[in-house]
């Protein structure tokens, strides 16, 4: 049953039911709080959101494609943390009231704080929300406001397009971070070109020799990829785990200490997916063709290479000398 509570930092409504997860959420006001509540409590009684628009909050929407439909992603945390934020902004609009102009001043006020590329991702969550809504709940909006506002922000290219990241580690950044505790991980990662996803999940049992199966990929498209010398004498050289699992960290884990790793070295605007743009890299360097190097990343869009294949001038340079001079 819900109840409302007054705190320090407003007002608790909290929905207690048998069979359900709790769920609570602080107001300014009490009568914000009890509505929501109010709410969340019928939701849950009659597994249905009311059809008319004018009667149904975004955040009772939100709460409910967090609770159905987020847990089947596997992309469920990063989209709650996106909910969130879309909660903060837009949740206490009514669904009747929630127009492109609406949509449009979230925008706005996101940009003041974090990137177009963020915000891109943002909206295209409370897009797929509302179809969820409309299709799935009854929620009688004639349109999605999404799109309308999509279409605005196209022409007045108020989201610029997004910047394509070039970074890769230096040889004396790469040095460090092999020093690391961390060292095998992410000298297995620039190895193998692997997310950090992949790398979390591999299990004793997907490798075959130098061969590596990858079951669980950000395409859903499962590949084997050969394993050069050195990623065999890594992956060789670490404990056998009881539960089969290689490396043993999750894949926040693994962020997280790269994070650490790189802010106690003083290296400056480097992500483990950076790793991922390094290898892919070196393949090229290392003379692999486009469909070699394909095979081995997972990219289905051969175009979507392009973006790795930045590549290292002085080395390049070095060859073509060793390359002259052989001749």
């Amino acid at each position: 049953m819900p109840t409302v509570r007054k705190t320090p930092t407003g007002w608790q409504a909290i929905v207690r039911r048998k069979g359900h997860a709790t769920t609570s959420k602080v107001f300014p006001k009490k009568y914000l709080a009890e509505r929501w509540a109010s709410q969340q409590d019928e939701m849950i009684h009659t597994q249905a959101v009311t059809p008319s628009a004018a009667r149904v909050l975004l955040s009772s929407v939100l709460a409910r494609y967090l609770d159905t439909i987020s847990p089947r992603k596997r992309s469920c945390a990063k989209e709650r943390s996106r909910i969130s934020i879309l909660d903060r902004h837009l949740g206490h609009y009514f669904m009747s009231d929630l127009g492109p102009q609406q949509v449009m001043g979230f925008v706005d006020a996101r940009l003041t704080s974090v990137g177009a590329d963020a915000v891109r991702k943002e909206m295209g969550t409370l897009s797929v929300v509302i179809d969820a809504a409309i299709a799935l709940w009854g929620i009688d909006l004639k349109a999605n406001p999404v799109h309308a506002a999509k279409g605005v922000l196209k022409v007045t290219k108020t989201l610029k397009p997004g910047v394509r990241r070039e970074r890769r580690p230096a040889m004396s950044e790469i040095i460090l971070l092999y020093a690391s505790r961390l060292g095998p991980l992410i000298e297995y990662a620039i190895e193998t070109g692997m997310r950090r996803g992949e790398i979390a999940a591999q299990h004793i049992n997907h490798r075959h020799g130098n061969l590596l199966r990858v079951p669980e990929t950000k395409t859903d498209k499962a590949r084997t990829i050969p394993l050069s010398e050195r990623a065999m004498q890594i992956v060789v050289a670490l404990p056998v785990r009881d539960n089969g699992l290689v490396w043993g960290m999750r894949p926040d884990s693994i962020s997280q200490a790269f994070a650490r790793i790189c802010a106690a070295n003083n290296i400056a605007d480097l992500r483990f997916h950076d790793l991922r743009h390094e290898a892919t890299s070196r393949f090229f360097e290392r003379g692999l063709s486009i469909e070699e190097v394909a095979s081995i990343t997972g990219h289905d869009d051969w175009k979507s290479l392009k973006r790795y294949t930045h590549i290292d001038i002085t080395r390049l340079a070095s060859k073509i000398g060793r390359s002259n001079r052989d001749s």
